[in-house]
């Protein structure tokens, strides 16, 4: 991921912020200051929260072996929101809050 400088439509400056790994990034989002990256790795789904300077925060752990399904932030909010399937679970919903990194799930369907 990288940072590009334009200047009348041409670049004149550019960064690397968080170089590449032999993980598949699947997504990129943009919330309160941080950036939110999922990579895929081993089949299953990991999440990582970065400065806006490419410094790595944290993992962010995601319930068990499981594969992120859909993710939804805001650069102005302070939360964002994913889904997860799992191999022995139906999808779950979760919120997550970005200033201190940790998920809450918010929906599982019932087993009724």
């Amino acid at each position: 991921i990288e940072t590009l400088r334009v200047v009348n439509g041409k670049i004149s400056g550019r960064k690397i912020l968080i170089n590449a790994t032999e993980n598949l990034l699947e997504g990129a989002r943009l919330s309160d200051g941080k950036l939110l990256l999922n990579y895929l790795k081993d089949a299953t789904s990991r999440l990582y929260a970065y400065s806006l300077g490419g410094d790595q925060i944290t993992e962010i752990k995601l319930p068990g072996i499981c594969k992120i399904t859909g993710f939804s932030a805001d650069k102005k909010s302070d939360y964002a929101a994913y889904g997860i399937a799992q191999y022995v679970a139906p999808e779950q919903i979760y919120q997550l809050n970005t200033q201190n990194l940790s998920s809450t799930l918010v929906f599982k369907p019932s087993s009724d």
